[in-house]
């Protein structure tokens, strides 16, 4: 992994004081924050290991590959998760169920392609999914309604079929965005407050006021 910004990085100054590096007052590496300083090539696997990690932030870079193995199964205490609008590709596994503690989630502006995975349902302190701009298919599992503190779910501009599950109408959540619009929609959402249409012309609408809503990546 190589980025333009690298102030400290791999000096003989204490990792709390690299560059992005949050620290809590036992010297417990707890934030990271590398978002849009030109980072490329794969994320690195031993970030799993900072087990006492909260908020991984890797936004808007030129990452590549899958979400290595390790950092689903290391990061237990992570509660926010950004990695969206990289080079990310491969699926969104179940074992990101071991991130018990994740309440934001995105992962929009990737290559991710598959199925959302039902286990993701166990992530109980789980409020926001930010999944939009990828190659997601399948229907949306019923099982996202079993998420008791979710409010945002952003599921548009991939390729899911079918109809919105009744069950997460029933939330009535803060926002639900979908690819509901135009003739012949994607997904059938009668609850949702924002409907999108793809290819050729690429909108999104409020479906309360009608106005066109700009989604910039």
């Amino acid at each position: 992994m190589q980025w333009d910004v690298s102030s400290n990085w791999m000096t003989t100054k204490h990792e709390c004081n690299w560059y992005g590096v949050e620290c809590n007052m036992f010297g417990t590496v707890v934030n990271l924050d590398l978002g849009y300083i030109k980072v490329d090539g794969l994320v690195p696997r031993e970030i799993g290991l900072l087990s006492g990690l909260k908020d991984l932030d890797l936004h808007g870079n030129e990452l590549q590959g899958v979400i290595p193995h390790r950092l689903l199964v290391g990061l237990k205490n992570l509660e926010y998760f950004r990695i969206q609008m990289n080079g990310m590709f491969g699926a969104i596994h179940k074992e990101i169920t071991n991130m018990k503690n994740l309440k934001e989630l995105y992962l929009y502006g990737n290559y991710i392609s598959g199925t959302i995975p039902t286990e993701i349902s166990k992530l109980k302190k789980l409020e926001r999914i930010d999944i939009y701009a990828n190659q997601l298919g399948g229907t949306i599992p019923k099982e996202l309604a079993n998420l008791p503190k979710l409010r945002y779910l952003d599921l548009h501009d991939n390729n899911f079929v079918g109809t919105m599950p009744k069950e997460i109408c029933e939330k009535k959540l803060d926002m639900l965005v979908a690819d509901c619009h135009g003739p012949n929609p994607e997904v059938k959402c009668d609850c949702c407050h924002i409907c999108c249409q793809g290819l050729p012309e690429m909108i999104c609408v409020d479906q309360k006021t009608g106005l066109l809503v700009d989604y910039v990546i």
